[in-house]
């Protein structure tokens, strides 16, 4: 019984939480993967990535890469990223970048990823990703982070995580882990039978 209930945590675990995150991270057909350098000298970066209707619906993936011994936001970097075709602005919003306990080291640099934005494109041809600091109440004083880069990596066809994966995932572990305490349980109880039929014999 335990066996079985631990097969049912660990196929809940899969299901809900391994599988959607290797289709966000793995199962992905790369557009275009661009590396955005000049942020901390100019406030604000921009790349044009050429995109297709028929590469909708698209991911944006982002890693930061901050300069060693550099100097960070306490708690968290958030950068506003706009993007727009040659009708106007499609898509804005904030993609921010974990800096809690994060230390740059002397010699390799430390990065940080944020989450992702999913766009649908409506017109063939060139789009522009820009990248500005955004505001930071909780910044301790830097304005201007040492950040070396910022890499946007563009999906094609972005499978849509659904959540009926994390529910049903959910369940089973549940399952598993009720499965789990009872044969404890019942284990505990046949214990107490045994000893007591070991003293009466006496």
């Amino acid at each position: 019984m335990r066996k079985f209930a631990f097969l049912l945590i660990v196929a809940g675990l899969g299901i809900g939480a391994i599988w959607p995150w290797a289709q966000g991270n793995f199962l992905n057909d790369e557009i275009e993967r661009v590396s955005m350098t000049g942020l901390r000298e100019n406030g604000s970066v921009e790349a044009i990535v050429n995109l297709k209707t028929s590469d909708n619906p698209v991911r944006i993936r982002f890693l930061a890469t901050f300069l060693p011994d550099g100097k960070l936001p306490p708690v968290r970097l958030p950068l506003t990223a706009k993007i727009s075709d040659r009708q106007g602005t499609l898509l804005a919003g904030i993609v921010s970048f974990a800096t809690d306990g994060l230390t740059t080291g002397p010699e390799l640099p430390t990065q940080s990823g944020s989450q992702a934005l999913n766009l649908t494109v409506v017109n063939d041809g060139p789009h522009a990703l820009s990248l500005t600091f955004a505001e930071n109440a909780g910044d301790g004083g830097i304005s201007r982070p040492d950040i070396e880069k910022v890499s946007a990596t563009f999906i094609r066809n972005a499978r849509v995580i659904d959540d009926q994966y994390t529910l049903a995932g959910f369940i089973v572990a549940m399952l598993g882990f009720y499965l789990l305490v009872r044969s404890r349980r019942s284990g505990k109880k046949s214990g107490i039978v045994t000893f007591g039929r070991k003293g009466s014999d006496r």
